[in-house]
């Protein structure tokens, strides 16, 4: 779809906005207390959240909640604060020592997939997204030690066990780890296909497509050559020191 050249300023314009707003703790809590009426899963909430599940955009956070979902019945769906990307709601677990979970995706392919699901693959939008993406993981990556990290290859590989092992020694949870993960990865991905909101437009639906990995080929290389995604691409090598690792004794049984 066309749109205007004026038209593209001003929403690019409102991104830079809420870009800098994120950067605001306070001030952005008072527009997820504004979102939550509407999505009470953005909201981060003292004594009742019972985990924090968040990641930069198109880096599987939809496909981990309903993953850990399925594997934790028993932990009410409204306990749990996702999709709010942004670090604010991080911040605030940590303050209120609530459990946070934070998943990670190299950046090349995180702001190609957000770039696409926008429609957008203007130079302008690409320098909003590194600069979200940058401002998310330094935050993470100097704050490592009171979360746990895991990378985006073990959710939509459907390690859970892994990263539920992960929490509980970490906070002292108690998630579920006896798990059937195959049965849970087909429960999930079924799930997705039948209900995602977003079955007209394959580049927004949390799951691999071959239609967005040929959109993918064609884009890649444009970002991957940006001096900002370059910056984003040594933040996130340094992130990945923190990220449990699959073989540890977090992943075994």
């Amino acid at each position: 779809m066309q749109i205007s050249s004026s038209w593209q300023k001003l929403i690019h314009a409102k991104e830079w906005i809420k870009t800098y707003l994120q950067r605001i703790s306070w001030l952005y809590q008072i527009v997820m207390h504004w979102k939550a009426r509407q999505h009470p899963a953005l909201l981060v909430r003292k004594g009742f959240t019972r985990i924090v599940i968040e990641a930069y955009p198109r880096s599987s956070n939809s496909y981990c909640v309903r993953l850990f979902r399925y594997a934790n019945p028993e932990v009410a769906g409204e306990t749990i604060s996702h999709h709010s990307h942004s670090v604010s709601n991080v911040r605030h677990a940590v303050r209120w020592k609530i459990p946070v979970l934070v998943i990670v995706r190299e950046p090349v392919t995180a702001i190609t997939s957000n770039m696409l699901a926008v429609q957008d693959t203007s130079d302008e939008r690409l320098e909003i997204l590194t600069t979200k993406y940058i401002d998310f993981h330094e935050w993470i990556r100097d704050n490592a030690d009171k979360i746990v990290i895991v990378r985006f290859e073990d959710v939509v590989g459907s390690r859970l066990r892994m990263i539920s092992m992960a929490l509980n020694q970490k906070f002292g949870t108690t998630f579920r780890t006896d798990l059937d993960e195959e049965a849970l990865a087909q429960h999930t991905r079924k799930s997705i296909e039948l209900n995602s909101p977003n079955k007209a437009n394959p580049n927004k639906v949390p799951l691999p497509s071959p239609e967005r990995e040929k959109s993918y080929r064609a884009l890649r290389p444009r970002v991957r050559g940006n001096s900002s995604v370059k910056r984003a691409t040594d933040l996130y090598d340094q992130i990945l020191a923190f990220a449990v690792q699959p073989g540890t004794s977090q992943e075994s049984p």
